[in-house]
């Protein structure tokens, strides 16, 4: 299982973001649609690369959570325990069988 690094517009955004700018002003700095840039900050959220801070909501306020590796690790990870308890099921098949 394989993560794509984040395109260039991605990283953009993201720093952005973490630089405490609004969703708004990225889109006006960047010269992109205001739904664009929601899209992308939801897909950043969705991944796993930045979470909104407890308690903000107008205006929210992101904070990075993992960098690319840790996320991969995490995958990796997740993936190796999920087969482990494949194995340990068929395992208990052919016991009981």
């Amino acid at each position: 299982m394989t993560m794509r690094p984040l395109g260039k517009r991605y990283r953009k955004v993201m720093r952005l973001l973490l630089e405490g700018n609004s969703r708004f002003a990225i889109a006006s700095k960047m010269k992109l649609a205001p739904r664009t840039v929601y899209n992308i900050v939801e897909k950043l959220v969705y991944l796993g690369y930045i979470r909104q801070v407890p308690g903000t909501k107008f205006p929210a306020i992101y904070e990075q959570l993992f960098s690319p590796k840790s996320i991969l690790l995490r995958r990796i990870i997740r993936g190796m325990v999920a087969f482990y308890n494949l194995l340990f099921l068929l395992n208990t098949l052919l016991i009981y069988c």
